[in-house]
Formats: structure tokens, sequence, C-alpha cells
């Protein structure tokens, strides 16, 4: 019996050795577990940075590609730039205008007979200048003159067009234009 109580007594103190090492083992596998569970937190959240980083990266290769191909065109976009400029400009510049048309009437053979201007209309980014005028001459030497006008030095949209045939002449006619000469 004595060996019995012997054998109950030290089964009794194995198991109390061994208590606090099961709780610290259980203690260092849940210590274990949830540092595992952060880790693949972060890795999943790395993951997810990377992803993104990498479309920002495509997303930026993309622009600089048509930044290269911009900047193969620079010369070509400068130049419409200024002859933009150019067909617009900064104000309605009425005897500009009038210089122009008279000039474009004269190389084309053309009599200039008269010009008039109504109220200008303003808009945000491009106002609108109407404009009148009248020419006589042949009717070949007015569509030089349309030619003209329209591949000239200002943006001009032709609105209305009169044409009456001349009382003297076969060939001659009188031409009323009505358009709209654009500015800044």
């Amino acid at each position: 019996m004595f060996r019995q109580g012997e054998a109950a007594m030290n089964l009794n103190l194995k198991k109390q050795h061994f208590a606090p090492l099961i709780i610290v083992s259980a203690a260092i596998i849940i210590i274990l577990a949830v540092f595992t569970v952060m880790k693949a937190v972060d890795i999943s959240e790395t993951s997810a940075a990377i992803e993104e980083e990498e479309r920002i990266y495509e997303s930026n290769e993309e622009k600089f590609t048509r930044l290269a191909a911009l900047s193969l065109m620079s010369d070509e976009l400068k130049e419409s730039y200024n002859r933009l400029n150019k067909l617009l400009p900064e104000n309605a510049d009425e005897a500009g205008l009038i210089q122009h048309i008279s000039k474009l009437s004269r190389n084309a053979g053309i009599n200039l007979e008269s010009i008039e201007f109504d109220e200008r209309v303003v808009n945000n980014n491009m106002n609108v200048m109407p404009v009148t005028f009248s020419v006589k001459g042949s009717y070949s030497r007015f569509v030089s003159l349309m030619k003209s006008i329209a591949g000239g030095d200002r943006l001009i949209r032709f609105e209305k067009i009169e044409i009456t045939r001349g009382d003297t002449d076969a060939d001659g006619v009188t031409v009323n234009i009505r358009a709209d000469a654009f500015y800044r």
C-alpha cells in the first residue's frame, strides 16, 4: 500500500511539474498563433500595397508613353498653337480685319465696296464679331477671294452669301457676304 501511495504521490508531483510546462506551452502556442495571424495580415496588406503600386506604375508608364509621343510632336504642336493664336487675336481689331479683307480683295482682283460691323457677341473663350461686306468683280475672282479668306490669317466663318449678276458686265457679280470673325 505504501508503494501505491508513493506511486500516486509521484504521479501527482509529476503532474504538478508538467502543469506549468503545459500552461507555458499553451501560452507559447497561442502567442505563436497570434503572431502568425498578424504576419498573415501584414503579408496580405503588403500584397495589396504592392498590387496598388503596380497599378500606379502601369498608369504612370502609360502617361509617360503619351508624354513621349507628345514630346516627339512638340514642334508641330507649337506651330499649331502659334497658328491658332494668330487666327484668334486677343481683341476684335476691326481695323486689322478691314485691312485683311481689303488686301485679300486686291490680291484676288476684286473691288471691296463696303464693310460694316454688327454688335459683338462675347462668350467665355471665343468672341464673335459679325461683319457684312460687299464686293464687285468676276465670279472666278470672287471664288479666289473666298478661298483666300478661308485659308487666311484670321478665323472667319461665312454665314450668308448673296450673289447678284452685274448689269453691264456678263461676267460681273456683286456679292454680299455676312460672316463672323472670331477673337479671344
